[in-house]
């Protein structure tokens, strides 16, 4: 239950790149994005050693799974602006 909170706080600072200033400020939503990314994918990692190995996927992985492709939406977003 731990891992899924500190994941839920993760991903909710994904939003804070949307109240930074469009114009001036592209690199740091990107670099902030690219961050979250990355510590995303550590995080699967190293929950992945606290797990068993199963033929599905858990409510963290998948939450994590949800998260990543939700960052790349955002880069996109952001990308265009």
């Amino acid at each position: 239950m731990m891992n899924l909170l500190l994941q839920f706080l993760i991903s909710l600072m994904s939003f804070v790149t949307f109240v930074i200033d469009v114009i001036q400020y592209v690199g740091l939503r990107m670099i902030i994005l690219f961050t979250l990314a990355l510590t995303c994918i550590m995080f699967k990692c190293s929950i992945a050693t606290q797990l068993p190995r199963l033929s599905y996927l858990t409510l963290v992985v998948r939450t994590i799974q949800y998260d990543t492709i939700r960052y790349g939406i955002a880069k996109r977003t952001h990308a265009k602006n």
